[in-house]
């Protein structure tokens, strides 16, 4: 599902459950806005949709908004090589306000699971709220949420397993010993 263009009308839409589903590596689920010269894709819910790219292969962008006063409930974002990428690739100026990713299942992906802003672009979401999501990275190197240059946000509440290293096979180490010193 992509959006292109200058067109005024591409806001105010719901999205009630579903499957968009990637069936090849270097495809994207959902690109709202990221190819116009000013991003119109404004008042977008997703609500029990699962947007799920290819596992063995994960490339591409899960969901991709640019615009505003958008959000996410209740669904599962799984597969690809960035999960959720909000406000990240537009080069339109100004700030872009009013997001929300809320009880979603969020896994598997690459390399983000949300990354939200980009630090070299003129463009600062504000208004952000990421809560009650489950978000396994699953692997050295994955980032669960990232902010770049974003104004006005809350993290709550959510659930981000963390990676389990091996345990080190040497013996331990003498404890260290105290030592004060007079000044």
């Amino acid at each position: 599902m992509r959006t292109v263009g200058a067109n005024t009308s591409d806001w105010s839409n719901v999205y009630v459950g579903g499957v968009i589903d990637a069936d090849a590596s270097n495809e994207n689920g959902i690109s709202l806005g990221s190819n116009s010269g000013a991003p119109y894709a404004n008042g977008w819910s997703f609500v029990g949709t699962k947007i799920l790219g290819n596992a063995s292969s994960p490339t591409g962008t899960g969901l991709d908004l640019e615009g505003a006063a958008s959000s996410l409930h209740g669904g599962v974002v799984s597969g690809w090589g960035q999960g959720i990428t909000i406000v990240t690739s537009n080069p339109a100026s100004g700030v872009k306000g009013g997001f929300e990713i809320s009880g979603n299942y969020i896994e598997n992906n690459q390399n983000y699971g949300i990354l939200v802003g980009y630090s070299g672009s003129v463009s600062s979401p504000a208004g952000v709220a990421i809560s009650g999501n489950y978000i396994n990275c699953n692997g050295v190197g994955s980032i669960g949420v990232e902010l770049q240059q974003v104004n006005g946000y809350s993290i709550a509440g959510n659930h981000i397993p963390t990676v389990r290293r091996p345990q080190s096979t040497a013996p331990p180490m003498e404890p260290a010993r105290a030592r004060t010193m007079a000044l």
